[in-house]
Formats: C-alpha cells, sequence, structure tokens
C-alpha cells in the first residue's frame, strides 16, 4: 500500500508541475479568477478546415454583485447548501458520500469544485482528492466567500462551450446575468450536473425535470416558498428555448415525438429512446420532447471537437476556462451543412407509409484521418445523442471487405479465384477456448465436439449461383463462398485486419464464422467504419479519426498541434485489389453508372437481419465516407 501511494504521488506531483498548477494556484489565490467590473475575456472561436467561423463561444466573467441572487441561491441549494456554514470542506457531506459510496453525491463542496476545476485534474487518486482537501482549506484562508462563489460562476460550465454564467446567460436566454429570474437561475443550476445530456437545446423534458428538482432544493433550503417552487416548476421553458411545433409532414412520418434522454436525469447517463416507431402518434408531451434548434452551426462536430478539446487540455482546464482559444478544426463546413440537409430531407420521406427512422453521417479525409462531416441524427433538434460515433449496430454486408482483404492480404484467393456458391453447413467449434470444450464433450453423452453454422440464404432471392469467382462473391454480397473464404483464413484474421484498419469496438471470435457476415454482435459505429474504409482507400495506411488540428491562445501562442501519426495496416496491393472490388460493386448495383466516375468511386452496402439497420460505406478521392440509417429500438 505504502508502495502504491508512493507511486501515485510522486506521478501526480510531476503532472503538477509539468501542468503549471503552482501559478494556477497563485491566480486563483489572489482573487484575479474572481469577476471584473465592465470586462470580459476574448471568446474562443473554432474554425473549420478553411478558416470559417464555425461557433464563437464567450467567456466573459462578472462581479457577484452582478449576478441575479436567485442564480447563486440556486446553486448553493443545489451544489453545496452548507457553502455559507463550512471551512471549504464538508465533513459531513463527505462521510455521507464515503458512507454511501457516491450514490447520494461525491460530498465536493463548491470550493473542492473550484480547486478541481481551476487547479488539478480530473484524476480519481486518493493523492488528487487529498489536495483537493487541503488546498480548498487553504483557499478559505484567503478569499471571502463571496470572492470563492464569484471564482466558481465565473469559471465552471454549463454546456455548448459556455464557460461562466455570462455566457451561459446569453447562451441560453439572451440576458446578462443581472436579467435572470427565478425560472433560469433555477435551470442554470440544474445543468451542472452534466450540462450537454440535461441541455434545454437537446433534451428539453430531462431540463424540465431537473429545473424542477433545483427548485425543491430551493425551497427546502430557504431561498423560495413551497408555493414559489410550485409555480416556478409547472411554467414552461423560457421563450428563448420556446420548442418548435412539428411541421405537417413531420407529423405525417411519426417524427414529431422522439425523446432520447428519457431518463437521462435520472441515471446520469445517455439513455436511449424509441425513435421512428411504426403508427406511433404525438405522446401527450411530444412538444416537450423535442428540442430547438442546436445552439451553433454543426452543432454534432462542434460538441464533439469541444469533448476533445477539454480532453487534449486535461490538466490545463485555465487554458481552456479562460477563453481565447483558436481552435482549428478539420470540418469542411460547405460539406457537413449540405450532409445536414440531406439527411434531414431523406427523413422526412417515407418507405411503403413507413418512416425511415434515425440517421448517422461520417465522412473523413483518408490521408490524414480528419474528419469532415460528422452527423448523429436526423435534426439535431429532434434528438442531439450522436449516434455517429455512441451507437454501436450490426454492421452486415459492409463488413465482408474485411473478409475478403485478411484473404488477399494472405494471398488466399485473388480477384477470379473460382468459388462455389452452394447449400452447405459448415463445422465449427462451439464457442469457448480448446480446454472448456474438453470439458463439456468429455464423456460419451456428446457424439462429437463440434456444430454447424448453415449461413442465410443470399439476400437477392435468387438461390445459389454454383460456380462463381471472388469478384461475383463481394460484388454479389453471396454468402456462402463469402463463409468458406473466412473459413480458409480464420476468424482471427479477419477480426485482426478489421481492427488493423480501425474497427475498436469488440470483435468477438467466438460468433465464429458468423462475424464474416457482419452478424450481430461484431456490431461497430459509424466512425470506426468510417475509419476502416479510408485505411483501404488510403492503399493500406491507417490514420486515426481526429476533429482538432491546432489550438492557440488569445496571444497567439501554440497550445497544441496534431503531430499525424500513420501506420501499415494493410498491404498496398491487397488493398488496390480490394479497391477494384468495390468499384465494381457499386457499378454492379446500380449506386453509379460507367458515366458519373465510377473508377474513382468504391464502396459497399450493408444490412442487418430484417432491415433492422442500413449501412453504406465507400469512398471517393481525398474523401471516405459512412452512412447508417436504422432504428434505436
Amino acid at each position: 500500500i505504502a508502495s502504491a501511494v508512493a507511486i501515485d504521488l510522486f506521478r501526480f506531483s510531476r503532472l503538477m508541475i509539468r501542468g503549471g498548477a503552482e501559478a494556477r494556484w497563485n491566480d486563483l489565490a489572489s482573487g484575479e479568477n474572481s469577476g471584473k467590473d465592465g470586462a470580459g475575456g476574448e471568446p474562443t472561436v473554432i474554425y473549420d478546415v478553411y478558416g470559417r467561423v464555425v461557433a464563437t463561444l464567450s467567456s466573459q466573467s462578472v462581479r457577484l454583485r452582478d449576478v441575479a441572487a436567485p442564480a447563486w441561491q440556486a446553486i448553493v441549494a443545489t451544489e453545496d447548501h452548507r457553502f455559507f456554514r463550512h471551512r471549504g470542506v464538508d465533513v459531513n457531506g463527505l462521510g455521507r458520500a464515503v458512507a454511501s459510496m457516491g450514490r447520494l453525491g461525491g460530498g465536493s463542496t463548491i470550493t473542492q469544485q473550484l480547486i478541481k476545476n481551476m487547479v488539478l485534474s480530473n484524476d480519481r487518486t486518493v493523492t488528487r482528492k487529498l489536495a483537493e482537501i487541503l488546498l480548498s482549506l487553504e483557499l478559505e484562508k484567503r478569499l471571502s466567500k463571496e470572492q470563492t462563489l464569484e471564482a466558481y460562476v465565473n469559471n465552471v460550465y454549463w454546456g455548448h462551450g459556455a464557460f461562466g454564467i455570462a455566457a451561459a446567460s446569453a447562451a441560453y436566454f439572451g440576458k446578462t446575468p443581472a436579467q435572470l429570474d427565478v425560472g433560469e437561475a433555477s435551470l442554470l443550476a440544474a445543468l451542472l450536473p452534466c450540462p450537454e445530456a440535461l441541455s434545454p437545446y437537446a433534451n428539453p423534458s430531462g431540463a424540465l425535470r431537473a429545473r424542477k428538482t433545483a427548485l425543491a432544493q430551493m425551497a427546502r433550503h430557504g431561498y423560495l416558498t413551497d408555493d414559489e417552487a410550485k409555480e416556478w416548476g409547472d411554467a414552461p421553458l423560457p421563450r428563448t428555448l420556446e420548442l418548435r411545433a412539428p411541421t405537417e409532414l413531420q407529423k405525417s412520418t411519426g417524427l414529431e415525438g422522439i425523446d432520447d434522454f428519457a431518463d437521462v436525469y435520472a441515471t446520469r447517463g445517455r439513455g436511449l429512446g424509441r425513435a421512428g416507431a411504426m403508427g406511433a402518434g404525438p405522446s401527450d408531451d411530444s412538444l416537450i420532447n423535442r428540442g430547438k434548434s442546436a445552439p451553433y452551426r454543426a452543432p454534432f462536430f462542434v460538441s464533439e471537437a469541444l469533448s476533445e478539446l477539454a480532453d487534449l487540455l486535461e490538466g490545463r482546464e485555465d487554458v481552456l476556462a479562460g477563453g481565447g482559444l483558436k481552435v482549428h478544426t478539420t470540418l469542411d463546413l460547405d460539406l457537413q451543412e449540405k450532409a445536414e440537409q440531406l439527411v434531414l430531407e431523406d427523413g422526412l420521406t417515407t418507405i411503403r407509409g413507413r418512416d425511415k427512422g434515425e440517421a448517422a453521417l461520417v465522412a473523413l479525409d483518408p490521408a490524414n484521418g480528419g474528419v469532415r462531416v460528422l452527423i448523429g441524427s436526423r435534426d439535431y433538434g429532434a434528438s442531439a445523442h450522436n449516434r455517429a460515433v455512441r451507437a454501436r449496430r450490426c454492421v452486415g454486408s459492409a463488413f465482408r471487405s474485411f473478409v475478403y482483404l485478411a484473404a488477399l492480404q494472405s494471398g488466399a484467393v485473388t480477384p477470379s479465384t473460382l468459388l462455389i456458391d452452394e447449400a452447405h453447413a459448415f463445422e465449427v467449434d462451439p464457442p469457448g477456448d480448446d480446454d472448456s470444450r474438453d470439458e463439456l464433450y468429455d464423456d460419451d453423452s456428446h457424439p462429437g465436439r463440434r456444430t454447424t453454422y448453415t449461413p442465410p440464404a443470399n439476400g437477392d432471392g435468387r438461390g445459389h449461383r454454383g460456380v462463381v469467382n471472388v469478384r461475383e462473391c463481394l460484388v454479389d454480397s453471396l454468402n456462402v463462398p463469402t463463409v468458406k473464404v473466412a473459413q480458409v483464413v480464420g476468424v482471427e484474421a479477419v477480426a485482426a485486419t478489421a481492427r488493423a484498419c480501425g474497427i475498436e469496438s469488440p470483435m468477438p471470435t467466438t460468433l465464429g464464422l458468423s462475424m464474416s457476415l457482419g452478424a450481430p454482435g461484431a456490431d461497430v459505429t459509424p466512425c470506426e467504419l468510417a475509419s476502416a474504409y479510408a485505411t483501404i482507400a488510403a492503399r493500406g495506411m491507417h490514420s486515426a479519426p481526429h476533429l482538432i488540428s491546432e489550438v492557440r491562445d488569445a496571444a497567439g501562442k501554440l497550445v497544441y498541434r496534431r503531430k499525424g501519426v500513420t501506420r501499415a495496416a494493410a498491404g498496398k496491393d491487397a488493398t488496390g485489389k480490394l479497391g477494384g472490388l468495390l468499384r465494381d460493386a457499386l457499378v454492379s448495383n446500380g449506386f453509379v453508372t460507367d458515366t458519373t466516375g465510377a473508377p474513382n468511386l468504391a464502396g459497399l452496402a450493408g444490412t442487418s437481419d430484417g432491415a433492422t439497420d442500413a449501412w453504406f460505406a465507400g469512398y471517393a478521392p481525398g474523401l471516405a465516407c459512412v452512412v447508417w440509417c436504422g432504428r434505436d429500438d
């Protein structure tokens, strides 16, 4: 134990020294991170790959006296109701947190949160927690309660790039902090535990529930009467967050009743609800469940870029909160907004009287992994859940590329190799390692240790084709020959090829040969599949997907620059041959004609059983793209 503590202390100390913790502490303890009369920090600006402004995020700071009383009262009531009585650390709250193993909250006071965010890091270590407690006790000796609370409201994160109460008030309500009413103040306080997930733009119903809880806390601790809390709790969201009524076309397709965050406040996580259910009419609170338009352009990309920025600057939160950053990203804004429009318009049409459900789209540059387009739903206002990076789905036939790439790489096949498409049951080992199988089948009650796998029928309904070559197998998505190829090269080799190309989700080899057809269990995100197809487009060279290329501070000093790392994931010859097969697949399946530039386009479609998930994965010169359409349930 002593050794572990010593190692932890050493690592923590080195991180704090290198990360400038001493300078941040001196700055905070001097009161320089409190508000300023009539002054504000420079906004952080996010640029696309061509230097066009995508979002401007304010970082203005204010004096506590210029913040409406209900705002700081709501924060104290919800975050640290004993704030004016303890000396930086609430022993009662800390004991309650330890006794409940964190179920009743983390026990951190406003002072401790300020220390963690402005001086230390988010590491979950004993050393960091001890430093947090000691520094909190010391800070209480140096700053008044008003100065501490002032620093807190000016540096805490309220979602959508808004650091500080001035930025949050402007972003959500178009007001200054002094103009906030009780409903607006309680809503801001309610967002603090998870501001992105509870955003009234993305999750209005969750935001309303969280606000009602915050109002109840204000009444409990004497800042409101019970009647006042109930009156404000029953009020709708402020007019600045007024929700759009669904269009007639949206009503006809059932897209007006989507709520992706039904239980987010209770679970502190993103719970997926039903989307695009057949025959589903609007629920009683369908207007509550619809969000407003996004708070900035390219909302899915910007949200992910802010998350990536926070990761890049971990341990340097003062740089992030101070604002004035110039964040250069990989986004192509024109391409992004054209894709957003196409995805939205496609979702407002039906197939046989049924809506098309949700969608996600990712496009990136195969040469360096820069994400050019990122879309996580049909409409950010209706669903802010980012399916492009967070939803693992059954990939179907789009996975076959990795089967044939593994085979081409090993020399097991060429595009002209002949195979037989026939009814066939494959003998396979049962799931588990050899020892477990020996234990299961070591008596006479089992006549053999092998079972069989029968691939599903070909999707074209034409039955088996007989003698075919590898080109026909991939182009026409023939199941039995594909499984034969996987059996020859081995499921482990197929999984390894997929991982090398960029698939990070688990590829359980216990699925056996069914993995070769993209069976359920070998599920991936659209971003992963786009990364993998980008590797094929780059002739076997893999670059990890990323959204930020460079960050500079307000003075123009370089804070971060991405150092591109490209590695060989597959052979140039094998990926070149696979690219030829994928080009033939586009032409043969009617995606393009010979006159539309087919020599430069390649790709493959895929569907899961029951057509719950539909995919297209492909690439053109300089761009790899994956589109997913389907249903969350």
